[in-house]
């Protein structure tokens, strides 16, 4: 992140996924405690040595590396964080003053600092602990991201397929031809899409599952996930035979099976939909 793209967040204030945090000397209980939402809500950005007016304060530079060091110790430590995280502060430079600045995306689980749970509403951290109906929803939403979120073990960008990422700024060319996918690499895109993040269990960065059916060749998508397979099935089903209620007599009359990644399986089954299409609407007896 460049001190410009900070300075144009800090002027938009403190809101859901961006909390500033005045600490000059140290990293303090409600810096973690911030941490735990935003892990527990959407993710966003802490950032630390500007005040509540979004002012540019700086920290110690004497306790830069101290600060770093207790950062990923707490986050770290099973006592304090459940489960634990790996987060690390970046430092930069803003108007001749350092600060630090976590980058947070959103957990998979539902997480604890010192056996509280936290969750953002607006601009503030609030403990739900003994609130069982926040807890119950907190819970829920983790349930719904838990699949396409996920970081996808040992697979890297380099195992997607080209081809489709090429198809995909063919396709923005069309309307935009200064779309910035067209200058960026696969990693990149991936990025700007949100499809490459880091796991809040391990702190490795990885490609999530949705980029994998995505982008992924047909052969690394079965080795993943072997059910996966999309179906098109096709019935010519005349209206004698609907008003007959014979709509049981057949199973179909043509079929496709796609195990290609979601975006070349959207060509291959809008084909087969177009076979069929030039069939005339036709009413009995006129």
């Amino acid at each position: 992140m460049t001190p410009l793209e900070i300075k144009e967040i800090l002027a938009q204030g403190e809101k859901t996924t961006v909390e500033f945090k005045s600490c000059r000397n140290e990293i303090g209980n409600s810096v973690y405690e911030s941490v735990c939402s935003f892990l527990n809500h959407s993710g966003g950005f802490i950032f630390i040595g500007v005040n509540d007016d979004g002012e540019v304060i700086g920290v110690d530079e004497n306790k830069i590396e101290q600060m770093k060091k207790t950062s990923l110790m707490c986050t770290t430590n099973p006592n304090l964080f459940s489960p634990i995280i790996n987060i690390l502060p970046e430092e930069i430079e803003i108007d001749g003053k350092i600060i630090l600045y976590l980058s947070i995306d959103r957990g998979l689980s539902a997480f604890r600092y010192k056996g509280h749970y936290y969750d953002r509403n607006g601009d503030a951290d609030i403990d739900i602990t003994d609130q069982t109906g926040l807890i119950a929803q907190l819970y829920a939403r983790k349930e719904n991201a838990t699949s396409e979120e996920k970081i996808v073990p040992f697979w890297e960008v380099d195992d997607l397929d080209d081809e489709t990422f090429n198809y995909c700024k063919k396709l923005v060319v069309i309307r935009n031809t200064v779309h910035p996918w067209l200058k960026m690499s696969n990693t990149e895109l991936l990025k700007s899409c949100g499809l490459i993040a880091k796991d809040p269990t391990t702190g490795k960065e990885g490609i999530r599952l949705a980029a994998l059916l995505l982008f992924g060749t047909e052969e690394k998508i079965a080795s993943f996930a072997p059910h996966y397979r999309i179906e098109g099935l096709y019935r010519n089903m005349s209206f004698q035979r609907f008003e007959l209620n014979k709509a049981g007599d057949t199973r179909y009359d043509d079929r496709i099976t796609i195990r290609k990644n979601l975006i070349s399986a959207y060509g291959s089954l809008m084909e087969f939909v177009y076979k069929y299409l030039p069939e005339k609407f036709y009413i009995e007896e006129g």
